[in-house]
Protein backbone atom coordinates (compact mmCIF):
# COMPACT_ATOMS: atom_id res chain seq x y z
CA UNK A 1 0.00 0.00 0.00
CA UNK A 2 1.14 3.71 -0.86
CA UNK A 3 0.74 4.46 2.76
CA UNK A 4 3.22 2.10 3.84
CA UNK A 5 6.14 2.89 1.88
CA UNK A 6 7.94 4.95 3.86
CA UNK A 7 7.45 2.32 6.89
CA UNK A 8 8.78 -0.25 5.02
CA UNK A 9 11.65 1.75 4.07
CA UNK A 10 12.39 2.42 7.87
CA UNK A 11 11.97 -1.40 8.50
CA UNK A 12 14.38 -2.35 5.51
CA UNK A 13 17.65 0.19 7.27
CA UNK A 14 17.83 -2.89 10.00
CA UNK A 15 16.97 -5.06 7.54
CA UNK A 16 13.30 -6.07 7.95
CA UNK A 17 10.90 -6.78 5.01
CA UNK A 18 8.55 -8.84 3.11
CA UNK A 19 9.88 -12.71 3.01
CA UNK A 20 12.99 -12.09 5.20
CA UNK A 21 13.99 -13.63 8.47
CA UNK A 22 15.13 -10.52 10.45
CA UNK A 23 19.04 -11.52 12.22
CA UNK A 24 19.04 -9.43 15.72
CA UNK A 25 22.53 -10.90 16.29
CA UNK A 26 23.79 -9.22 12.81
CA UNK A 27 22.99 -5.64 14.13
CA UNK A 28 26.13 -3.78 15.97
CA UNK A 29 25.54 -3.43 19.79
CA UNK A 30 24.23 0.34 20.26
CA UNK A 31 21.48 -0.99 17.40
CA UNK A 32 20.44 -3.84 19.70
CA UNK A 33 19.93 -1.60 22.59
CA UNK A 34 18.10 0.89 20.52
CA UNK A 35 15.65 -1.89 19.09
CA UNK A 36 15.54 -3.13 22.93
CA UNK A 37 14.46 0.13 23.85
CA UNK A 38 11.97 0.70 21.13
CA UNK A 39 10.13 -2.47 21.51
CA UNK A 40 9.91 -1.70 25.47
CA UNK A 41 8.13 1.76 24.80
CA UNK A 42 6.39 0.65 21.78
CA UNK A 43 4.59 -1.95 24.58
CA UNK A 44 4.52 1.10 26.66
CA UNK A 45 2.98 3.43 24.29
CA UNK A 46 0.12 0.69 23.55
CA UNK A 47 -0.39 -0.03 26.74
CA UNK A 48 -1.55 3.40 27.59
CA UNK A 49 -3.71 3.74 24.17
CA UNK A 50 -5.38 0.63 24.97
CA UNK A 51 -6.33 1.68 28.28
CA UNK A 52 -7.76 5.13 26.86
CA UNK A 53 -10.02 3.23 24.60
CA UNK A 54 -13.98 3.09 24.49
CA UNK A 55 -15.46 4.94 27.64
CA UNK A 56 -16.60 4.03 31.19
CA UNK A 57 -19.34 2.23 31.99
CA UNK A 58 -20.54 1.24 35.34
CA UNK A 59 -17.11 0.43 36.44
CA UNK A 60 -16.35 -1.75 32.90
CA UNK A 61 -14.39 -0.09 30.01
CA UNK A 62 -16.67 -0.80 26.78
CA UNK A 63 -15.47 0.27 22.99
CA UNK A 64 -14.91 -0.96 19.41
CA UNK A 65 -11.14 0.27 18.10
CA UNK A 66 -11.45 -2.47 15.14
CA UNK A 67 -11.98 -1.68 10.80
CA UNK A 68 -10.38 -1.70 7.82
CA UNK A 69 -7.49 0.45 6.79
CA UNK A 70 -9.73 3.25 5.97
CA UNK A 71 -10.73 2.84 9.57
CA UNK A 72 -6.95 3.29 11.47
CA UNK A 73 -6.22 6.22 8.72
CA UNK A 74 -2.63 5.04 9.35
CA UNK A 75 -2.98 5.13 13.07
CA UNK A 76 -0.50 2.31 13.79
CA UNK A 77 -0.99 2.97 17.46
CA UNK A 78 -4.50 2.75 17.89
CA UNK A 79 -3.87 -0.44 15.66
CA UNK A 80 -1.44 -2.47 18.01
CA UNK A 81 -3.57 -1.11 20.87
CA UNK A 82 -7.14 -3.10 19.65
CA UNK A 83 -5.17 -6.18 18.40
CA UNK A 84 -3.33 -5.99 21.54
CA UNK A 85 -6.04 -8.20 23.50
CA UNK A 86 -7.64 -9.43 20.47
CA UNK A 87 -8.38 -13.11 19.66
CA UNK A 88 -8.32 -14.06 16.02
CA UNK A 89 -10.76 -11.16 15.12
CA UNK A 90 -13.18 -11.95 12.54
CA UNK A 91 -12.42 -15.42 12.31
CA UNK A 92 -16.25 -17.04 13.04
CA UNK A 93 -17.67 -14.16 11.55
CA UNK A 94 -15.71 -11.10 9.15
CA UNK A 95 -19.13 -9.39 9.27
CA UNK A 96 -19.49 -9.59 13.63
CA UNK A 97 -19.25 -5.78 15.08
CA UNK A 98 -15.70 -6.11 17.02
CA UNK A 99 -16.46 -4.61 20.92
CA UNK A 100 -14.48 -5.49 23.54
CA UNK A 101 -15.01 -4.80 27.58
CA UNK A 102 -12.92 -4.86 30.13
CA UNK A 103 -13.83 -4.43 33.38
CA UNK A 104 -11.80 -2.02 35.43
CA UNK A 105 -10.97 -2.91 39.47
CA UNK A 106 -10.09 -0.71 42.25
Amino acid sequence: MAQETALRQRFAEIDIGAGKRFDFEKLLLEDKAAVGFGIKDGFEKIKTKREALGKDINGWRVGSAFGDRAFYHNDWLLRAAAARDAVAPGLVDPAAPRVWVQRRFP
